[in-house]
């Protein structure tokens, strides 16, 4: 299957996905108010920063270490084993935290973190991409559904979170089953291979948890900073910019394994026309959608939320320019992988990252939101212009 029509048919699916967990949002947000809705999505907001400390940067891991190992097996085995201990080392570090009130995280965030153990890295892999976005997109539908159902005899509370569990978990047995080989086959990588994998790709991982500063540790900054209503606008914003970053999975899905094939090579036309491909597949969307979404940004909040959320549109409004910054950083974020500069784009994206968040962390809590948002505005594309000077040069020279 070709790279445009893999793209547009897991994108297609994935939309349907995406309308599902909109219309979620939805029905939480009207059925929730913005105090309910608010401490679901801070739950939401912690559940990403963990997740990402699970997955262990394995979605941008995997392939590359399939080609080092010449096993994918071995290399998935490593990978859950790896996945396994820091979510048994995080969860007890956390539990101690929030028992001595170190951290103001809701208990109900560990309900939402079985999508840290999902099988993509082998779709991926195995170019299946179109068959884990039908699972995902199914599994959507299904919490909405459940959701739905459950709201209509219980109020907003525990049921929410114990239901996106349930369907989490019946996600996984259904991409365990498409590639019950590997599970079967399944045995813990010895330590010391596990701490080799931690070792060379802990820069990923630290990219991966940078790039959360700008959609989750940065929005835990505001709720500190101006409360939990003023969050919950904030996060329906941002739940635009997650229909951008779904997109986004899909194409690094699709571009990952054959730019890292053709880095290897130094093939430098086929480098080229990725690289083209991508601009014209990947970003030029998002620029479309971004214009699109600065013009009808309040008219769309107070359609779908209703009058209560408001100030979400204004904030839609002020980030819709992250539609195309995203394109731009996860594409320097590929040829950077390719080329095996991941500890100059780590470089990049914590300095980056670390400034914004300290310049929001300094920010008094009478500042004008506005501000809060244009710190992370202006910072992604900082790091998109950083981020892409380096991947030219090394596309440059690197490549003959």
């Amino acid at each position: 299957m070709s790279l445009v029509k893999s793209l547009s048919g897991s994108t297609a699916i994935s939309a349907l996905g995406t309308i599902s967990s909109y219309a979620l949002t939805i029905l939480l947000a009207r059925d929730g108010g913005s105090i309910n809705f608010g401490t679901y999505a801070l739950c939401l907001a912690w559940a990403a920063i963990m997740t990402t400390l699970i997955d262990c940067a394995s979605d941008a891991a995997f392939t590359h270490l399939t080609i080092r190992k010449g096993d994918p097996q071995a290399a998935f085995d490593t990978i859950f084993t790896a996945r396994l201990s820091v979510f048994l080392i995080l969860g007890c570090v956390l539990s101690v935290a929030r028992l001595a009130d170190l951290i103001d995280m809701p208990w109900q965030t560990f309900l939402l973190l079985l999508p840290a153990f999902n099988f993509g890295v082998l779709f991926e892999y195995h170019r299946s991409n179109l068959s884990f976005a039908a699972i995902t997109c199914a599994e959507k539908f299904l919490l909405l559904l459940c959701n739905a159902m459950l709201l209509s005899f219980f109020a907003f509370g525990e049921v929410v979170y114990a239901s996106y569990a349930v369907v989490s978990l019946a996600s996984l047995l259904a991409q365990a089953t498409v590639y019950r080989r590997f599970l079967l086959r399944l045995k813990p990588a010895p330590v010391r291979e596990t701490l080799s994998y931690v070792v060379s790709y802990w820069p990923l991982l630290t990219i991966a948890l940078a790039q959360l500063g700008y959609g989750h540790l940065s929005r835990i900054i505001i709720q500190g900073k101006q409360g939990l209503e003023v969050f919950a606008a904030v996060s329906l914003a941002f739940q635009f910019i997650t229909l951008a970053s779904i997109f986004q999975s899909q194409v690094d899905r699709a571009f990952r394994p054959p730019l890292i094939e053709a880095m290897r090579q130094s093939n430098k036309e086929s480098c080229h026309d990725l690289v083209g491909r991508y601009l014209i597949f990947a970003t030029l969307p998002m620029a479309m959608g971004a214009a699109l979404i600065f013009v009808l940004a309040p008219q769309l909040i107070h359609l779908i939320y209703g009058p209560e959320y408001q100030l979400a549109g204004q904030i839609l409004r002020e980030i819709s320019p992250l539609f195309v910054s995203i394109s731009l950083v996860r594409l320097t974020d590929l040829v950077l992988l390719s080329l095996d500069l991941i500890r100059q784009n780590l470089f990049v994206n914590v300095s980056v990252s670390f400034m914004m968040l300290l310049i929001m962390f300094s920010l008094s809590a009478s500042s004008p939101l506005s501000l809060f948002i244009g710190v992370i505005v202006v910072a992604q594309f900082v790091q998109a212009a950083a981020g892409g000077m380096l991947a030219y040069g090394a596309l440059r020279w690197r490549v003959s």
